[in-house]
């Protein structure tokens, strides 16, 4: 197997335990002491890991570099979990809401690469982005 798969695999490993979690989430606990508990529990995974793998002493330096995308990534992460809980408290379906949340930023981040980034659009990522948004349309956002 290619090493560039792991990633993939993991990801989608790890969106389908994410997302099939959320659902299964009952409804009487509340939303963010649950968010809280996760977090903490991801927290000590790891903490553990990097105790292993006895790489603390060098990544104690990201708690002197905190710097601004670490923030965005919390904030964006934490409405990512939101977003989804509520999504499925509501009733909306796991089958296309998952879908229809990974079209919508598959396209709008292919734009955010393009102008931000400087990245380069292809004629193969335009046609993912009418095939992405055709999708939408055809879910009925």
């Amino acid at each position: 197997m290619k090493q560039e798969y792991i990633p993939f695999i993991v990801a989608v490993l790890g969106g389908i335990a994410y997302q099939t979690s959320q659902k299964l989430m009952p409804k009487v606990v509340n939303p963010l002491l649950a968010l809280a508990y996760v977090y903490f529990l991801a927290f000590l995974v790891c903490l553990v890991y990097v105790i292993i793998n006895k790489d603390i002493n060098k990544d104690i330096t990201i708690f002197t570099q905190l710097k601004w995308p670490m923030v965005t990534l919390a904030i964006g992460t934490l409405m990512i979990e939101i977003g989804y809980l509520y999504a499925f408290r509501y009733g909306l379906p796991l089958s296309s809401f998952g879908l229809t949340v990974t079209g919508s930023v598959a396209v709008i981040l292919l734009f955010v690469g393009l102008f931000a980034f400087k990245e380069h659009m292809t004629i193969q990522s335009l046609i993912g982005v009418f095939f992405c948004i055709l999708g939408l349309v055809l879910i009925k956002i």
